[in-house]
């Protein structure tokens, strides 16, 4: 997910009964970090991985720091475990899923705010992605159907059937941008599946995971679900290569996804990557610029600062209409209230880090050397209770050509180039002009020129009237084309993913066809 972590995502007892969750140390206000869990054991680690609010620069807790030797005992009990969790049959693992997303939702105000401690976005945006763990897991739960075989051919010779089988050992990598609705999406399908998982969230925001991992622990079998904390440098990486893990579910950068790929095709692994993306939104001239599209538009920029793969990374707005929508819009951006993301009033928290900050910053210096105009934003926020954190204010530019960098590439930040525009085939030659291809809206009142300039958009999803609004949907497919990925996250199809399809042949008169259940 662009600036996401991806692969730099970079004393031990049985797991018997749990401490209680949420333990403070009152001489430091450090969160009491969750252990990792593998198989039956919990390990604390050798040696331990600083979370830092980024609001505030305050240490949030010390997460366990794994190395190979914990990365080949995770994978060796996520094997042990995988026949065994099969055997069980989809019904029985959607219990199991089921049992998981009702314990989510009782620990969810304790995972929401050590979620927005370690990872900056306000406590409404975290308790909205806890709610998404909960649902997701319940969704997955229900695609028990989904997994029954499907009868091709049935005649006097034979019977032919297609079967999905699980795939065995999967590896998931989180980014730090939004881990916990991305873990709960790819962990649900891989469960039901028939799959174990050894999941790896990014080492900055790994806490709020590695406590669902936890819970988890108590209510699964040992070793179906596997946590570890580190540097995907080395952790990562040591997943990625180990000759077990059969599959690879990865969200993070390009460039680190190009490291997956070049790393697992050595052992021809199954692949899920979603690797970012540079969202263009196009309004037409017809377009009703009321408060409520406005609304909706300034939340798919800037909701957790702009962290997000399928936020609005451009906008392409019609000239006719031009002059009217940035005095709006940008009266709009002025008035975000900006803050820590424990502060109820805040709208928009910081950062996750500084090195996204510092490149968000250059971004807008390279694009006001170009002669971009800056309408509002442009700089830092260093005041009252924002002057230790990673706050930028948010930004709309105007004046960038095509090739501007911050119109090219994906900021993941705050700021947002506007655009202008003549004609339809013209705006969709320039949306299309990207290594990207993840997501896309087209904002109009003719909906027969709105689908027929979606279809000629180069993305996985376009919406109409709205951006990324359906992503909390679990029943619809989630993906990129071009440079923002393979395979396909959410749905059926996303469960798919996590399958082997065999094809099963039977001659006629000497064994039955199938049961029809998965």
């Amino acid at each position: 997910m662009g600036g996401a972590a991806g692969f730099d995502a970079s004393a031990r007892g049985p797991l018997l009964t749990h401490p209680p969750q949420g333990q403070r140390d009152h001489q430091d206000g450090e969160v009491v970090a969750p252990p990792m869990v593998i198989g039956r054991n919990r390990r604390h680690g050798s040696a331990d991985l600083p979370v830092h609010d980024p609001a505030t620069g305050d240490l949030v807790g010390r997460a366990p720091l794994a190395g190979t030797m914990d990365v080949d005992e995770a994978v060796a009990a996520a094997r042990e475990a995988q026949s065994a969790w099969a055997a069980l049959g989809a019904a029985r693992r959607a219990e199991f899923l089921h049992t998981l997303a009702a314990a989510v939702a009782d620990r969810a105000e304790e995972l929401a705010t050590l979620f927005t401690r370690e990872q900056g976005k306000p406590l409404v945006e975290a308790r909205a992605e806890v709610e998404r763990v909960r649902a997701n897991l319940a969704y997955a739960a229900a695609l028990v159907p989904a997994l029954r075989e499907e009868m091709i051919r049935s005649d006097s010779e034979s019977l032919t059937f297609l079967a999905h089988r699980p795939v065995g050992v999967v590896a998931q990598i989180l980014p730090w941008n939004s881990p916990l609705i991305l873990g709960a999406i790819k962990l649900g399908a891989a469960l039901l599946a028939g799959d174990t998982v050894v999941s790896l969230p990014a080492p900055s925001a790994c806490l709020t995971w590695l406590r669902i991992g936890e819970i988890a622990a108590g209510l699964l079998p040992p070793g179906v679900l596997n946590t570890l904390s580190g540097p995907g440098v080395v952790v990562g990486e040591a997943l990625v290569r180990h000759p077990d893990v059969r599959m690879v579910s990865f969200t993070g950068g390009v460039a680190n996804g190009q490291r997956v790929m070049a790393a697992s095709a050595g052992m021809i692994k199954k692949l899920v990557l979603e690797l970012g993306g540079n969202d263009p939104a196009l309004l037409l001239e017809d377009v009703d610029l009321s408060d409520a599209l406005l609304a909706r538009l300034q939340h798919a920029t800037f909701r957790n600062a702009g962290q997000v793969c399928m936020a609005v990374k451009r906008i392409y707005v019609h000239e006719g209409i031009a002059d009217r929508f940035l005095d709006r819009f940008v009266e709009r951006v002025r008035r975000i209230r900006v803050g820590p993301g424990m502060d109820p009033s805040s709208q928009m928290g910081p950062l996750h880090n500084a090195a996204q900050l510092e490149r968000v910053e250059a971004l807008v210096e390279d694009a006001r050397r170009r002669g971009g105009t800056i309408l509002t934003g442009g700089t830092r926020v260093t005041t009252g209770p924002c002057r230790q954190g990673h706050f930028y204010a948010p930004t709309v530019i105007t004046g960038l050509d095509d090739d501007a960098p911050l119109v090219q590439e994906e900021q993941f930040g705050p700021v947002v180039p506007i655009l202008t525009f003549r004609d339809d085939s013209e705006v969709v030659t320039r949306a299309n002009h990207s290594s990207y291809g993840l997501g896309a809206s087209v904002w109009t009142r003719d909906l027969p020129r709105g689908l027929d300039l979606a279809a000629r958009l180069e993305a996985g999803t376009v919406w109409l009237n709205a951006h990324s609004a359906w992503f909390l949907d679990p029943a619809a497919p989630f993906g990129g084309v071009k440079g923002s990925g393979l395979g396909r996250e959410k749905g059926p199809h996303g469960l798919w993913e996590y399958t082997e399809l065999q094809t099963v042949c039977v001659p006629l008169g000497e064994a039955v066809g199938p049961g029809g259940t998965a």
